[in-house]
C-alpha cells in the first residue's frame, strides 16, 4: 500500500462519515485531517465512487480492487466509443481501447501508486482527444465538453494538461475560428463551468480568502525522464508511468511509416513526438527552477505529460496495424494476439511486482513493525509503502487512523505548518507557554473528547481554522465562543475534568451550498444530454 493510498483512504472515510450525516459536499476534514481543506481542494468523483462502494462491499480492500476493475471497464468503454465515433473503424477502436486500458502504465498508476485522480483522468481523456477532432471536423462539442467536466471532477492538475492538449491540437491543425466555432467554444465553456461549480465555485471563494496562507502540495525542480531508461523500463515490464509497450511500438511504426502516413494522422504523429520530448530530459526543464516559470513546478512530475503521448501513440499503433494488415482474417488474428499479449504483460507485471516487494532484502530488513497489525512500513526514495495483514474493515480503518504522524499536509494553513507535527499527534497545548496538557481523541463524527487535570484561561486544540470559516463549537453540548490562535481553534476559560467538543458547520450556509451544488449538476448534465441528442 503506497502513502497515496493511506491519504486517499482517509479522504474516503471522511466522505463516507459525512454522507451518513447528510453532508454530501464536506468542505473541511475534521475527523481524519484535523480540519484541513483537502476535501475542498481535491475533486470528489473518485473518492465518491469508493465511498459508495464501501457501503455495499464489506471488505474495503476488495472494494479498492473492485473500483480499479470498474475503472478499467469504464476506460475500455469510453476509449472504444470515442475512437469509433471518429475513426468509424471497429478494428482500430477495439485495439486502441485494449492497449490503452489494459496496460502496465495503467496498472502502475492505479494498483501500485493508488493514483486515483490520474487514473480517472486517463479514462476520460479519450473523450477530450477525439472530441477536439470532432469539433475540428464537425463543430460538435459533446465529447470534449463531457470529457472536460469529468476531468474537472477527477484531478485539478490534469485539467491544465488537458487544456494544453486541446490548444496544441487546435494550433497543429491550423483551425480557423469562424463564428460557428466561437459560439460552440463559448457554449462548451459555459456548460463545463455550470456543471463543475462544486469543484471550483466554493474552492475559488476559499482561495480568495486564504490564498496567502495555504501550504501547497509537494513541489520540486522538474526534470525529464531519460529516454534510455524509458526503453529498459518498458521492455523490462517494470513499474512504468510513461508509455506502454504497445505505445512504444506505435512510436516505432510512426517513425518508419511517417512518409506513408496521411496529412491528418501525421499531425498526431508530430504531436506525440513533441509530448515525448517535453517529458524527457532533452527538454530544458532547468529554466523552470527560477523566475516567472517556477509556477510550472505545480505539475510535480514530468511524466504527467506522458498521459497525452501514451494516448496518441496507442491510437497510432492501432491505426498502423489496421493499415498494415489488409487481409481481414490475418488482421483479426493479429488483434487477438495483441490482446493476449497485453493481458499477459499486465499479469506478468503484477506477479513480478509482488515477488520483488515480498522477497527484496531491503523491504524485509528496513521497516517499522507495528505492535497491533504486524505490518511492514518502509521508505523507498520519496515513497512510503506498507505491507499489511488485513483481517477486516476495522483492522484496516484502525491502521489508517493510527498513522496520524504521516498524514499528508496539503492545503493546511502554511503559517501554522511549524505546528504540523503537534497537530498530527493530537496535542492540546496552552496558548501562552505551548505546554502539552492533553490529547484530543475522536469519539464520533466531528466530535472529540479530552481530559484536563486543571482549569486554563486558553487552550489550543489540534484543529485548523481558515479565514471566513463558518463553524460553531459545542463544548459539553453548549455553544461557546472560541478564538483563533496560530490558525488553530482555541477555547477560553475552560475548567478541569473530562470534556467533549463538537464542531458544527453553519446549517444555513451548508444547506445553501448543497442546493447550489445539486442544481448546478442537474442543470449541467441536462445541457449535456441535450447536446448528445442534438449531435
Amino acid at each position: 500500500m503506497s502513502a497515496d493510498m493511506q491519504f486517499h483512504m482517509r479522504r474516503v472515510l471522511e466522505l463516507k462519515d459525512s454522507i451518513v450525516h447528510w453532508n454530501f459536499f464536506p468542505k473541511f476534514s475534521f475527523n481524519y485531517f484535523h480540519g484541513s481543506a483537502n476535501l475542498l481542494m481535491y475533486p470528489y468523483l473518485n473518492i465518491y465512487i469508493l465511498a459508495v462502494l464501501s457501503f455495499t462491499i464489506n471488505n474495503i480492500v476488495f472494494a479498492i480492487y473492485f473500483y480499479f476493475m470498474l475503472l478499467i471497464l469504464g476506460t475500455l468503454f469510453v476509449s472504444y466509443y470515442s475512437s469509433l465515433k471518429i475513426s468509424r473503424n471497429v478494428y482500430v477502436s477495439y485495439l486502441f481501447a485494449v492497449i490503452y486500458s489494459v496496460s502496465i502504465t495503467f496498472m502502475s498508476l492505479s494498483v501500485v501508486e493508488m493514483g486515483l485522480g490520474t487514473t480517472t483522468v486517463i479514462m476520460f481523456l479519450p473523450l477530450v482527444f477525439f472530441g477536439v477532432i470532432d469539433f475540428i471536423d464537425n463543430d460538435n462539442i459533446f465529447m470534449v465538453t463531457t470529457g472536460m467536466i469529468f476531468i474537472l471532477y477527477s484531478h485539478v492538475l490534469s485539467v491544465f494538461i488537458s487544456l494544453l492538449m486541446i490548444i496544441s491540437m487546435l494550433i497543429a491543425y491550423k483551425v480557423k475560428m469562424n463564428k460557428e466555432k466561437i459560439k460552440k467554444i463559448i457554449l462548451s465553456c459555459f456548460i463545463v463551468a455550470i456543471t463543475t461549480i462544486p469543484t471550483w465555485g466554493f474552492t475559488g471563494y476559499f482561495l480568495i480568502n486564504n490564498w496567502d496562507n495555504i501550504y501547497p502540495p509537494f513541489q520540486n525542480n522538474l526534470r525529464g525522464y531519460n529516454l534510455g531508461s524509458l526503453l529498459s523500463t518498458v521492455f523490462g515490464l517494470n513499474t512504468n508511468y510513461l508509455i506502454s509497450i504497445f505505445s512504444l511500438f506505435g512510436l516505432t511504426l510512426s517513425i518508419f511509416f511517417i512518409k506513408k502516413t496521411d496529412k491528418k494522422t501525421r499531425i498526431l504523429v508530430y504531436l506525440s513526438w513533441i509530448y515525448i520530448f517535453i517529458g524527457s530530459s532533452l527538454f530544458p526543464w532547468w529554466i523552470t527552477d527560477h523566475g516567472i516559470l517556477k509556477f510550472v513546478e505545480i505539475f510535480q512530475f514530468t511524466w504527467r505529460f506522458s498521459i497525452i503521448s501514451n494516448l496518441i501513440l496507442s491510437y497510432l499503433f492501432a491505426w498502423y496495424i489496421n493499415k498494415i494488415f489488409k487481409n481481414s482474417l490475418l488482421k483479426k488474428s493479429v488483434i487477438i494476439f495483441i490482446t493476449l499479449m497485453s493481458v499477459s504483460s499486465v499479469i506478468i507485471f503484477e506477479m513480478n511486482f509482488l515477488n520483488k516487494t515480498s522477497s527484496n532484502p531491503y523491504f524485509n530488513n528496513n521497516y517499522v513493525k507495528h505492535h497491533d497489525f504486524n505490518e511492514k512500513v518502509f521508505i523507498n526514495g520519496n515513497n512510503l509503502y506498507y505491507f499489511l495483514n488485513i483481517k477486516g474493515n476495522n483492522n484496516f480503518k484502525n491502521f489508517i487512523e493510527e498513522y496520524n504522524n504521516i498524514t499528508n499536509g496539503d492545503y493546511t494553513p502554511s503559517k501554522d505548518y511549524v505546528f504540523f507535527d503537534d497537530v498530527n499527534k493530537n496535542m492540546i497545548k496552552t496558548a501562552v507557554s505551548g505546554k502539552r496538557i492533553s490529547t484530543l481523541s475522536r469519539v464520533g463524527y466531528n466530535t472529540f473528547s479530552f481530559k484536563l487535570n486543571s482549569g486554563y484561561k486558553k487552550i489550543v486544540l489540534p484543529v485548523y481554522y481558515y479565514r471566513n470559516e463558518h463553524i460553531k463549537i459545542l463544548l459539553d453540548n453548549k455553544i461557546v465562543k472560541y478564538k483563533v490562535y496560530n490558525n488553530r481553534i482555541a477555547i477560553i476559560r475552560i475548567s478541569k475534568g473530562i470534556h467533549k467538543v463538537k464542531i458544527v458547520n453553519n446549517e444555513l450556509i451548508q444547506i445553501i451550498m448543497e442546493l447550489i451544488n445539486l442544481f448546478s449538476i442537474l442543470i449541467g448534465f441536462t445541457l449535456i444530454l441535450m447536446l448528445f441528442f442534438k449531435e
